[in-house]
């Protein structure tokens, strides 16, 4: 039997699962979320980063992934000024994690979101060492990032990206990329286009329309940027994977446009209570019920698309109460 994991905050998802992890106390329920690619095919992935950094000086590395090293393991060989540096890892991450440290720590290079420094020596410096993470999970994104920095982004800023993410080593991180999937749900649920242009917001507010915290500010989003972004939502996460990452995909939080309402009457719908003094045109979606059949209904639909677009690594994440008053505080509401 398979498992999913629906996480509903990002706290959650950056700090129990490292927890989880490292306690052992759900005895293998996360050993099935492991990377799909091949070993072969995450040393080729592997070695495209590094040739990408240095061209110039990349025949100096060798890369071996290992399956049977234990997870995010990297172990770092060169015994002589006449070989080459010897990356031997449980990943295409875990490689190109230990390759960065060696050549931080041994040549004094750097590389960051903005420059480098990448004056290598001429002789590449002896070494012996090997390396485990103390977690098997190493998260990083944050769902406000993807407003704040990334909307504008393109694909050469986000190649660049991941493989600063790869040199740190980042194991899973976030996909929330979805509009281009509610748009055919609202439409096919019988919403008209501007009642679903009304509703999502701008690229630079995105991350609040979906925390469910306005409606339409900034928008409408044209169909060519709902396309773009998940275009490049499927670069991101294709490339993530080749290097034996995970990502964490959008699951179904509950927030739904308010002309929903006209479709279903007597759903249990709440309206959000109003957030950060937006007018009344652009605050205060609706929020539904878990406990409403709708939500599964709506949940199920989403769901299956957004792992029919992208596959499934089995993990996911919401946000239904972020700066929100849940409608009831009680622990068995929440659960």
């Amino acid at each position: 039997m398979r498992f999913s994991i629906v996480l509903t905050t990002l706290i959650i998802l950056s700090v129990n699962l490292v927890q989880i992890n490292c306690n052992g106390d759900f005895g293998g329920f996360l050993d099935h979320i492991v990377p799909r690619t091949t070993a072969q095919e995450q040393k080729y992935a592997a070695l495209e980063v590094i040739s990408r950094l240095i061209p110039q000086r990349s025949h100096e590395f060798s890369i071996e992934i290992d399956f049977g090293l234990p997870k995010n393991t990297y172990r770092i060989v060169k015994r002589s000024h006449e070989e080459n540096v010897q990356i031997f890892a449980s990943s295409g991450i875990a490689a190109c994690r230990g390759f960065y440290h060696y050549l931080k720590d041994y040549c004094e290079c750097h590389v960051s979101w903005n420059g480098d420094q990448l004056v290598l020596p001429d002789s590449l410096p002896l070494v012996r060492l090997m390396r485990t993470s103390p977690s098997r999970f190493v998260y990083y994104q944050n769902v406000c990032t993807f407003s704040y920095s990334f909307a504008p982004w393109t694909w050469l800023q986000w190649r660049r990206h991941i493989d600063w993410m790869a040199f740190n080593g980042i194991t899973l991180s976030l996909a929330p990329v979805q509009e281009d999937i509610w748009t055919e749900i609202y439409r096919e649920m019988g919403l008209t286009d501007q009642e679903i242009d009304g509703h999502f917001a701008g690229p630079a507010f995105l991350a609040w329309q979906r925390m469910g915290n306005i409606r339409g500010v900034g928008g409408p989003l044209s169909q060519y940027f709902k396309d773009r972004m998940a275009t490049l939502q499927s670069q991101v996460v294709y490339e993530l994977r080749r290097l034996g990452a995970i990502v964490a995909l959008p699951a179904f939080a509950g927030h739904v446009p308010v002309s929903l309402q006209r479709l279903f009457p007597k759903a249990s719908f709440t309206p959000v209570e109003r957030w950060n003094r937006f007018g009344d045109d652009e605050c205060c979606p609706l929020f539904l019920d878990p406990t409403d059949p709708l939500f599964f209904s709506i949940g199920k639909a989403f769901t299956e698309r957004v792992v029919q677009k992208y596959g499934s690594d089995h993990i996911f994440f919401a946000d239904p109460f972020n700066e929100i008053q849940p409608t009831e505080a009680n622990p068995d509401y929440m659960r």
